[in-house]
């Protein structure tokens, strides 16, 4: 699949591989399951090269407990817990809400334990997901 900018200057990327519409790459967490944003007018998931979806481990999580982000001079701090639905539920829900025409998604999985990475990874294989993040750095 040969995915074309919509409109402006030619911003295709080649990443790992995987041809991108646009250098810019929204990060996980940062847009939820892929949709979240675009509800604000005037965007569309057309004008990125790709979406990480936000962090999947193999059960459900709740995550932390309130109060789980506070504003600093210089920004915001989050502790979240990568809470989320469970790896099932992003596939069988979440995906089939996206467009993948319209840009790249990039899962980006979790576990406490390399079985548990594996595992989501395979979940992921049988979806039409562009590509895997492992997620090795959230500290919650």
């Amino acid at each position: 699949m040969k995915l074309k900018p919509q409109r402006g200057a030619e911003l295709t990327t080649d990443f790992c591989g995987l041809e991108l519409n646009s250098p810019l790459v929204l990060l996980s967490g940062c847009v939820g399951f892929g949709q979240e944003y675009t509800r604000v007018e005037g965007f569309s998931n057309a004008d990125v090269g790709a979406v990480c979806l936000k962090g999947t481990t193999l059960e459900p999580r709740l995550g932390n407990p309130a109060h789980r982000i506070a504003e600093t001079p210089g920004g915001m701090l989050n502790a979240i817990g990568l809470q989320n639905p469970g790896a099932r539920v992003v596939v069988d829900k979440y995906l089939a809400q996206l467009d993948f025409d319209e840009t790249r998604y990039i899962a980006n999985v979790s576990g406490s334990t390399i079985e548990e990475y594996e595992e989501v990874t395979r979940i992921f294989d049988d979806s039409p997901i562009d590509a895997v993040e492992i997620n090795i750095s959230c500290p919650n």
